[in-house]
């Protein structure tokens, strides 16, 4: 996709030699890092691809605009127990919260008939004829639309966040999961100094391999699957 974007971009036709680098293999050789230091040696005149705009490298080369967002962004397995649960509508709101809501409910149809029962002989069969009853009502299908938009949020939510295994780096480090990461990206470096043991790290090289390792991993870990790329 990068050359394509540079030949498309450009205005002009440029003949030049297209060299592709395969990560893997010897890992201290085909590093972004390494290529991109060899276009100060001129053994190449530029580099296209996904190379990652650091300070660093800064020091000894120019970079283009960016043509994508940059950021270091997990991907997660998700959960393979999801238990169907028949009462998961029920987890949004607190049992206290449901039971208040279930009596404002009641006393509210009780304070309606109250008030509707004393001037309303057809109250059963005609609608509501005292203005006090109205505003009751006005007043319960207010706090009824913040209750069911509360709940709606929380509930999706619940199910999306469930669903995955780890939702933030502190509980890959708290469960000791395996992390998966590009070969020859600065990711690697980055994991170590947030504390992950070279023993919990894995290098792949491309999207079809880590499809392969998020769905090797079951759950006892392999030589080649990982929680989390």
């Amino acid at each position: 996709m990068s050359l394509t974007l540079m030949k498309t971009s450009l205005p002009y036709t440029v003949d030049y030699d297209y060299i592709p680098v395969q990560f893997g293999g010897n890992r201290t050789t085909w590093t972004y890092e390494n290529i991109a230091k060899q276009i100060v040696t001129r053994k190449y005149d530029a580099v296209v691809g996904d190379t990652t705009i650091m300070a660093n490298r800064f020091f000894y080369v120019d970079f283009t605009l960016p043509y994508t967002e940059t950021g270091v962004w997990m991907v997660v397995r998700s959960k393979e127990d999801r238990n169907s649960n028949g009462w998961v509508f029920l987890k949004p709101l607190r049992l206290d919260l449901w039971m208040v809501s279930l009596a404002f409910f009641c006393f509210t149809g009780f304070v309606v008939w109250a008030i509707e029962q004393r001037i309303n002989l057809e109250f059963r069969e005609e609608g509501l004829q005292s203005n006090l009853s109205r505003l009751v009502v006005i007043v319960w299908v207010f706090v009824v639309l913040i209750l069911s938009s509360s709940y709606t949020a929380s509930l999706t939510s619940m199910l999306t966040v469930e669903q995955l295994q780890a939702t933030s780096v502190a509980d890959l480090q708290r469960n000791g999961d395996y992390v998966g990461y590009q070969l020859g990206s600065f990711v690697e470096q980055r994991l170590k100094e947030l504390n992950f043991g070279t023993s919990r790290l894995r290098g792949y090289n491309n999207p079809q391999e880590y499809e392969d390792a998020l769905l090797t991993l079951k759950r006892k870990p392999q030589w080649w699957g990982c929680s989390s790329i």
